[in-house]
């Protein structure tokens, strides 16, 4: 039985809400008086002036620097809660007084652990940015803390559906530093080389930089990277997880399986994926092809993989589950894929010359089989198509043609991949559906199409094929190559007579990505049908999450991102002062040439091209949480990206404004036992701000007697200063904290005895020896 979490008495305080120099004297005066207070404002500091409120001719320069003794001895007092980057969501009125609930904004750097040393601005790749992330508190500050400006996650990052932290790696990039950039992907994603040149990127459709002229190259410069480990020192995976025992089974080693099987073994589970093709890779090297993904990629980035620690073992066919537990296993994850052609199922398709689409590429991938016929047809709008239709011209076909019942605009397949398509010579014959195929003797001869679209959605989301007439037209072709679609083969297997299997014969699985049977999973196209290789990756991600879940009895955290998951505020505006700058096109072969053979189409990005192409990026976020500030304060602690809000809940028998504009209404300032500094001062002068302060704290002191501290502090004995043993002083200049450049130097002329010391002379102070300094009558640090 869990034991039930006691719910957290509310603080009972005073509450102060708003900043300035009229709230310090309002949190003085209560807490010296021994009444606590828990002072609220959403400023990053308290002498920031509350809204509408502007400084006076009268005030001088360092006024802030006046009140640092002052802000430290309030913030300091142990009956002050003090609040910054924090608000209000509730206040309401009980019987005795009011009750607020109070959220704080991370606090990513920890005020009371940071020494301001600045390691953490010297290794941030955003420190020359227009918009630094990472700044020093104002000088006046108590502390020489650093802040941390992080806004909410970046749009790209939130869309990758890995998560994969795309504004890091675009920062590190920019600075060459491209190891931990790919450190950064590997993060979250094992396989950079092959997402580099197949992903559809849908980071690039969020990126905010096609606001101003068009969006980041992001998968090209992903390729820059993994292209970069390949022809240096290989950046492995790295894993401080404790080595488990319980053993897991994948079958499948297509994207959605090497990803589950990476992560499992990421967390310390042995991991033995089984693959029934002779190569690993699943469908990445089946469906795929070389000029696409070159099969050297492929295998470098598996066998990352297995020297990792996971063993896969190819050529093995599963027909079963009982086999794999009594092996040993605790866990098997199905992760299989579509490898099981559609049919259109109209007369004719059984003639020689028709093939289908995933059994015609996995012929020409793995087993170098495939042959086609002087005029070729592929039937088919999606990526697959394309993949078909560029291979046959690979092989010698004279003349190629897709035909698609959609409209260019509305075909499944990536723009780009049509594109090259008809770069190549492959041309369209779109809006028509294939009725029939014809032949003469047994083999294909033509094709009978008719014009065609697709239906409106019905409350299934299927759709029906509608003709637009009765005419018909003929297609000569030789070969024709079906490719509309795949599905799961489980029959092939075995494993439909012990798996739960849905529409079109997909694995059913519940929330948590289980099956009918106790301890077996799946994930991927297996589950979903045929998604892109993202989205396949993304899914075993998730059921390797829920396999550590099922042998761990743990929850297992969520990968899954939202804008709103770390960060916070908006993001950065899109500056007027940024030209705009299109995105280089990375260098192709030519398309007479590339038709020829299977060789790589496209040649990648320089470093110079990176790096640049890198710097376009916006940083809408401020902070790209690239965590290598984490890194160099891990001795210390202080930075911690991961911190959450804290809540707060205060019942309060008086509340003070300092800014009426941070209530949750406005309205609020009217009722009774709300006092507002700005309705006790007579004037705008400084003696005015202050005597408000004292003023609405002396309102509160009577509703809030009953909080008054029964003891109060200790007073501060006074020290016995012999002649023999004066006390001197300096002023640090090193950090500007004790008051403006101008004052020190105001000073420094006019009185020629005085001296300020930077960081450097204290060193040489200290190292010589305090005890051996002088002081003159006037206290001033003279000589050491």
């Amino acid at each position: 039985m869990t034991k039930r979490k006691r719910k957290e008495k509310p603080r009972e305080a005073v509450l102060l809400v708003g900043s300035g120099y009229g709230a310090l004297k309002v949190a003085e005066d209560l807490a010296q008086s021994g009444i606590p207070v828990v002072w609220v404002t959403r400023a990053a500091h308290f002498l920031k002036l509350p809204g509408g409120i502007s400084s006076f001719g009268e005030w001088p320069d360092d006024i802030n620097f006046q009140f640092r003794p002052l802000y430290l001895r309030v913030t300091r007092h142990n009956l002050v809660t003090p609040l910054t980057g924090a608000r209000l969501e509730t206040l309401s009125r009980e019987e005795n007084g009011f009750r607020a609930a109070i959220v704080q904004d991370p606090q990513y750097i920890d005020y009371d652990l940071c020494t301001g040393c600045g390691r953490c601005m010297e290794v941030c790749p955003l420190s020359q940015s227009a918009h630094p992330p990472l700044a020093r508190s104002p000088a006046y500050c108590p502390s020489r803390a650093l802040e941390l400006d992080k806004r909410k996650l970046g749009a790209c990052r939130v869309a990758c559906p890995l998560g994969v932290n795309v504004q890091a790696y675009l920062a590190l990039t920019a600075e060459s530093r491209f190891e931990e950039a790919l450190r950064v992907i590997k993060e979250d994603n094992p396989l950079p080389g092959i997402c580099g040149r197949v992903c559809h990127h849908p980071c690039e459709q969020s990126c905010r930089r096609g606001e101003l002229d068009q969006a980041v190259a992001i998968r090209d410069i992903k390729r820059f990277l993994a292209d970069y480990e390949a022809e240096h020192e290989p950046v492995g995976f790295t894993s401080d997880a404790t080595r488990r025992s319980e053993r897991v089974a994948v079958i499948g080693s297509g994207p959605a399986g090497l990803t589950a099987a990476h992560f499992l073994n990421q967390a310390g589970f042995p991991v033995t994926v089984f693959e029934a093709l002779p190569e690993a890779g699943g469908m990445l090297r089946a469906g795929i092809n070389a000029f696409r993904l070159p099969r050297c990629v492929l295998d470098t980035e598996i066998r990352a993989i297995e020297r990792s620690g996971v063993e896969v073992r190819k050529n093995r066919k599963v027909s079963g589950t009982d086999a794999l537990f009594e092996q040993g296993f605790k866990a098997v994850l199905l992760c299989t894929g579509t490898h099981c052609d559609l049919r259109l199922n109209i007369p004719g398709e059984e003639l020689d010359g028709v093939v289908h689409c995933v059994k015609f590429l996995s012929g020409v991938n793995l087993y170098r089989t495939g042959e086609v016929g002087r005029r070729t047809v592929v039937i088919g709008g999606g990526n697959s198509a394309m993949d078909a239709a560029r291979t046959a011209l690979r092989l010698g076909a004279e003349s190629v043609t897709v035909v698609a019942i959609e409209t260019e605009e509305e075909m499944p397949a990536h723009p780009r991949e049509i594109r090259e398509a008809r770069e190549e010579g492959v041309t369209f014959e779109l809006g028509a559906a294939p009725i029939a195929f014809k032949g003469d003797g047994g083999r294909i001869q033509r094709i009978i199409c008719r014009a065609a679209h697709w239906s409106e959605a019905d409350s299934n989301g299927a759709r029906r094929i509608e003709y637009d007439s009765d005419e018909t037209f003929a297609l000569e072709a030789d070969t024709v190559i079906v490719s509309i679609g795949q599905r799961p083969d489980l029959d092939e297997t075995g494993l439909s007579a012990e798996l739960a299997a849905g529409r079109g014969g997909r694995v059913v699985v519940d929330e948590r990505s289980t099956t009918s049977r106790k301890g077996v999973f799946a994930a991927g196209d297996v589950v979903t049908g045929p998604t892109t290789v993202i989205d396949s990756m993304a899914a075993g991600r998730q059921a390797a999450g829920r396999v550590i879940e099922y042998l761990t009895h743990k929850p297992f955290p969520s990968f899954e991102l939202t804008a709103d998951t770390r960060g916070v505020g908006e993001y950065l505006d899109i500056s007027e002062d940024i030209p705009r700058r299109w995105r280089p096109e990375m260098a192709q072969r030519q398309p007479k040439v590339r038709r020829r053979d299977f060789d790589e189409v496209d040649f990648g990005f320089t470093a110079e091209q990176a790096v640049a192409e890198s710097q376009r990026c916006l940083q809408c976020s401020a902070c790209c949480e690239c965590r290598v500030c984490e890194t160099v304060c891990a001795d210390i602690g202080a930075v911690d990206h991961f911190r959450r809000p804290k809540t707060l809940e205060v019942v309060s028998p008086a509340v003070i404004v300092a800014d009426a504009d941070e209530l949750p209404s406005t309205d609020m300032v009217e009722q009774q036992g709300i006092y507002r500094v700005a309705d006790f001062k007579s004037g705008g002068t400084l003696v005015d701000v202050l005597v408000a302060g004292c003023a609405s704290a002396g309102q509160a002191m009577t509703e809030a007697a009953r909080l008054r501290a029964t003891n109060s502090p200790a007073a501060s004995k006074a020290v016995d200063l012999r002649d023999d043993g004066r006390l001197g002083f300096f002023v640090c200049s090193c950090n500007g904290a004790m008051a403006p450049a101008a004052v020190v130097e105001r000073i420094r002329e006019d009185d020629p005895d005085f001296q300020s010391f930077g960081v450097h002379d204290l060193r040489r102070t200290f190292s010589t020896g305090l005890n051996r300094a002088k002081f003159d009558d006037r206290s001033h640090f003279l000589e050491h």
